[in-house]
């Protein structure tokens, strides 16, 4: 959770506040929402910003545009659809607020359930006289596939509805992301890519009695994909809107850095071909802690403690590996934070971290993060439309 009080004058002052706060998650995403701000019931018009990993305005951006207004943001990096229906069914988060609230739900980790939605916005709207809006990645129709009597009723207790929007912020990003890494090593191939598991769920290990990885046509000529964690990439991709993007752009990357078209795959198994080539070989390995990595292209499971140990081979072997990045969002995870900190300390070298928003501690010179930021001060600014179409409707309501 951060805030932002009132005034442009109390920005430098909120930063502050924001980057200390960023990490008293266990101490308060457990309470209600008005326990989140002492005086969160107060005379003055607030803001409140409740999103996952990556929302679509920052809050610096929300105090310059909003100066009269309270700006209170909630961000949860490891919010699901369990922890979700917790806090709208059992815990009560979303209660206490007031008719001088303007909230904003903001989710792109997963597609909620529209039950749930019209409980929560029903609540917030209703019963107790928010102005509501809600971000996602989806499109008003993919709400209605269920066909229960709810659907797409949620929406007449939403004020402002935005979707897409931060699906181009992530696209954005992305593509600067595998662009700067192109310009800095003249190619993205050859590379190991590390992925926060926070952002890719590919569940949990199991044995299925047989090797991890069993891959082929069947006799009607159809691909199959199997591995000891139960999906294929179409099927991860379909769970996470992140891994669909990094996919994409890695394989437009990897095939055609000179002639780059992001429509070109368009199915994953194309998708797949390219990015298991043996020729300029990459790795996309989901870091599951405790130094254990899975590779998403192969299904192979890595213990290793130093992330350079994926740099194999001489440069004209096929498995080549020269280069480790990393991607993650936010704080990433803590555990995912001290490893590559530890490592600082110690002296050892660490891989390029792409992050889409930074707060404390990763702007203190000590890791090599690269934000989105830093991509717009190199690459500019390709999401402004979709920052500004929620900006201007949210003028429209305070």
């Amino acid at each position: 959770m951060t805030t932002t009080r009132k005034r442009l004058t109390a920005v430098c002052a909120a930063l502050a506040l924001i980057l200390t706060s960023i990490f008293t998650v266990g101490g308060l995403f457990g309470k209600q929402a008005h326990a989140l701000v002492p005086e969160y019931t107060g005379d003055f018009e607030t803001i409140y910003y409740f999103t996952d990993y990556c929302q679509a305005v920052d809050p610096i951006t929300l105090a310059k545009q909003f100066p009269d207004r309270s700006i209170v943001v909630d961000r949860q990096t490891e919010l699901n659809e369990s922890k979700l229906w917790k806090m709208v069914y059992e815990e009560g988060y979303f209660y206490g607020l007031n008719n001088r609230t303007f909230i904003v739900i903001d989710i792109k980790t997963f597609k909620p359930d529209p039950v749930l939605l019209y409980d929560l916005f029903f609540s917030l709207n209703v019963e107790q006289d928010c102005r509501t809006a809600f971000v996602t990645v989806y499109e008003y129709n993919q709400y209605e596939e269920d066909g229960t009597t709810y659907d797409p009723w949620f929406m007449d207790y939403v004020d402002i509805y935005i979707d897409d929007s931060d699906y181009d912020r992530l696209k954005s990003f992305t593509f600067n992301a595998f662009r700067h890494t192109f310009n800095n090593n003249g190619t993205v191939n050859n590379t190991a890519y590390i992925i926060d598991s926070n952002l890719v769920d590919i569940g949990t290990e199991r044995d299925l009695e047989s090797d991890p990885f069993i891959g082929g046509v069947d006799d009607e000529g159809n691909r199959y994909d199997n591995n000891n964690f139960g999906a294929d990439l179409e099927t991860l991709c379909k769970d996470s809107a992140y891994l669909d993007i990094f996919v994409k752009e890695l394989a437009c990357w990897k095939e055609m850095p000179d002639n780059y078209d992001p429509n070109y795959f368009d199915t994953y198994d194309k998708i797949l071909d390219a990015l298991i080539s043996p020729e300029n070989y990459v790795k996309i390995l989901v870091y599951m802690g405790e130094d254990k990595y899975v590779d998403i292209l192969t299904w192979d499971i890595y213990l290793c403690n130093d992330v350079f140990e994926f740099i194999n081979g001489e440069p004209d072997d096929i498995f080549y590996i020269n280069n480790v990045v990393a991607f993650g969002f936010i704080n990433f995870t803590h555990e995912f934070y001290d490893y590559f900190y530890n490592k600082v300390c110690a002296g050892e070298p660490i891989p390029s971290i792409y992050a889409v928003i930074v707060d404390y501690p990763y702007d203190d010179g000590i890791l090599p993060v690269i934000t989105d930021n830093a991509l717009e001060a190199l690459y500019g600014l390709e999401w402004r439309a979709a920052i500004d179409e929620l900006l201007n409707k949210l003028h429209e309501y305070i």
